[in-house]
């Protein structure tokens, strides 16, 4: 794992360039800091950003980037808490002002996320803006019915694109209660956290890191994938010549000639004897194994949509129809 860069003055440059309207919403922490120890994985950063990428280049054209709104995946074990993956969010954005989420989908995807990772909770969202507005204490007021202390990742999408600084736009807040004429507010306060990676995720990052402009790639990767894609060419290449020269002298088109023939069998004895029994006993084991995957995936889809299905059926004919079985 390693430690964000600059982590402690991200957070110091998240309360010192709030506006006005953030300040309302944005407070210095109490009390110390935090007492969780947070961690991020470079997949949600890459899926917020194709997130953003996709809602930028889809949006009608206008001054300020669009708001996006998602959930954070992960785990919380004691104070240790992981945030692993996201997904997105439906939500109603008027104004670049995010006015509501809709909870009915988020609980149907923690439903389906639930199934296949049962240890993965909703641990809070992300949007993005260079800091908190008033109407994100809304919506992450509306998340306490699902994590009593759900978090907020900030993706501050302008000043990515600065190069004078390397540091991440990414800040990550909790909700503290505030006494703000003698009444407890709810603000955000900005805290700490750490970058944990594993050799999946180092991989694809080192990929993204290094692309060029025009589609080119020069991570390390690339690098091995290329060469060994020459090296299967080079050998496809020269077996092939041997092959035309195999059947030009069986054709009578070229002469026979003994020292290049023994040469051609003896390459041919150094190869390995691929048609046995313990051979084709793997082989057939991997294929059936990969049929099994396929079949188990078209047949998820299709009881999800036989799931939808149901459901519409069932809010179609009302309540009065909720005990039939539909088929």
């Amino acid at each position: 794992r390693q430690r964000a860069n600059n982590s402690k003055q991200q957070t110091t440059t998240t309360t010192m360039s709030v506006d006005a309207k953030s300040a309302a919403v944005v407070a210095e922490r109490t009390g110390g800091g935090s007492a969780l120890r947070i961690s991020l994985h470079p997949l949600v950063i890459l899926t917020m950003s194709d997130h953003f990428t996709r809602a930028k280049f889809t949006e009608k054209p206008s001054t300020t980037p669009p708001r996006i709104v998602g959930a954070l995946l992960g785990t919380q074990k004691g104070r240790d808490v992981e945030i692993i993956n996201c997904f997105e969010l439906v939500a109603t954005v008027e104004k670049n002002a995010i006015k509501a989420v809709d909870m009915g989908y988020l609980k149907k995807k923690q439903e389906q996320f639930k199934k296949v990772y049962p240890d993965y909770e909703i641990l809070g969202w992300y949007t993005t803006g260079s800091a908190p507005q008033p109407s994100d204490l809304e919506i992450h007021k509306s998340l306490l019915e699902i994590n009593e202390n759900p978090l907020l990742l900030l993706l501050d999408s302008e000043a990515a694109y600065r190069t004078d600084t390397e540091d991440l736009s990414l800040y990550l807040y909790e909700s503290e209660l505030h006494v703000v004429d003698q009444q407890p507010v709810m603000m955000f306060v900005g805290t700490q956290y750490t970058i944990a990676t594993v050799e999946a995720e180092r991989i694809g990052v080192d990929h993204v890191a290094h692309v060029k402009s025009g589609g080119a790639a020069g991570s390390q990767l690339t690098s091995q994938l290329q060469g060994m894609y020459g090296a299967i060419k080079m050998l496809s290449d020269r077996v092939k010549v041997l092959l035309r020269y195999v059947d030009a002298v069986r054709s009578g088109k070229a002469p026979y000639d003994h020292e290049l023939m023994r040469q051609v069998s003896g390459l041919c004895c150094q190869l390995p004897a691929l048609d046995t029994v313990a051979f084709r006993d793997e082989f057939l084991g991997e294929y059936n194994d990969a049929l099994l995957v396929t079949y188990l995936a078209a047949l998820t889809k299709t009881l999800n949509t036989m799931n939808e299905v149901s459901e519409k059926y069932t809010v179609a004919q009302g309540h009065g129809t909720r005990g039939h079985m539909f088929f």
